[in-house]
């Protein structure tokens, strides 16, 4: 999905909550389904998680408070049926593997 698609898809899903709409699209599986969408469109091998939380719009799409519940992400992929392989590419091997190659340059 492409930034200006996914931007709208979010305003979409806010609009949706402000009117009451389901929040399963927010918070923590919500967030851990956007992860599984991005995987489905362009390859586990494509796709890493940053570590900041600023910028994340709207607001409510927020998956966690605070850093530490960052192994739940893991957790949760695993538990939807992602391999150990396929979770730690997710969690920083894909940034590793792409900073070395842009390192080696």
């Amino acid at each position: 999905m492409s930034g200006r698609r996914e931007h709208i898809w979010l305003r979409r899903r806010a609009h949706d909550l402000k009117r009451g709409g389901s929040a399963s699209y927010y918070g923590f599986s919500g967030y851990v389904t956007h992860i599984e969408r991005m995987i489905g469109a362009v390859g586990v091998d494509h796709v890493g998680i940053g570590t900041d939380m600023d910028g994340i719009s709207p607001a409510s799409f927020l998956a966690y408070a605070d850093y530490g519940e960052w192994p739940s992400i893991g957790a949760a992929l695993l538990a939807r049926g992602r391999s150990r392989e396929d979770v730690t590419k997710v969690l920083g091997g894909n940034f590793r593997r792409v900073f070395a190659e842009v390192a080696a340059v």
